[in-house]
């Protein structure tokens, strides 16, 4: 499995703990990764993206991401907890989701949880996230299903012709 983790800190210069403590930040939140592999862990900082990533070469990457976006910082990872290991991220329990289980909740509170199918794409200019759809199990379906409508059309004709010649020749 592999498992990765960061943020982007768009405020850096009000915040000067921000850009003195981001390499303990990312470590920390990079061992929460620690059972996501053993074979690697790189970390990658640059003025505003802090970034690690964890591997293990002999298995599926199947990641989930979760994010937690405010003006200033966006903060992401594949495992829940290491969205919790930075300081900066809420960890306020959704309660509502805790009783009433949602499939795509992460149950914090501002912390969301990208459904499958789909990227995260962050626009730096105006600070927004906007989680966008690249495919849809139903769109898969329904392609079979109008695939499969296609076909049975030709053959219900083909039958219907064979029928006339069979019907036709007595």
């Amino acid at each position: 499995m592999c498992g990765f983790a960061g943020f982007i800190n768009l405020n850096h210069q009000a915040d000067p703990r921000s850009h003195r403590y981001r390499r303990t930040w990312l470590q920390a939140m990079g061992q929460q990764l620690t059972r996501r592999g053993p074979d690697d862990e790189q970390l990658w900082l640059d003025e505003y993206l802090a970034f690690t990533f964890r591997t293990c070469s002999d298995a599926e990457i199947v990641l989930h991401l979760y994010y937690s976006q405010t003006d200033t910082r966006l903060i992401f990872g594949s495992e829940l907890k290491a969205l919790l290991a930075h300081p900066q991220c809420p960890k306020q329990p959704n309660w509502y989701d805790l009783k009433t289980p949602i499939l795509r909740s992460s149950y914090v509170n501002d912390i969301d949880m990208l459904p499958g199918g789909h990227y995260l794409l962050y626009d730096l200019a105006i600070r927004t996230v906007a989680p966008l759809c690249y495919w849809l199990i139903e769109q898969h379906f329904l392609r079979i299903a109008r695939t499969l409508v296609s076909l049975l059309k030709v053959m219900l004709g083909s039958m219907a012709n064979c029928l006339q010649i069979v019907c036709g020749s007595d």
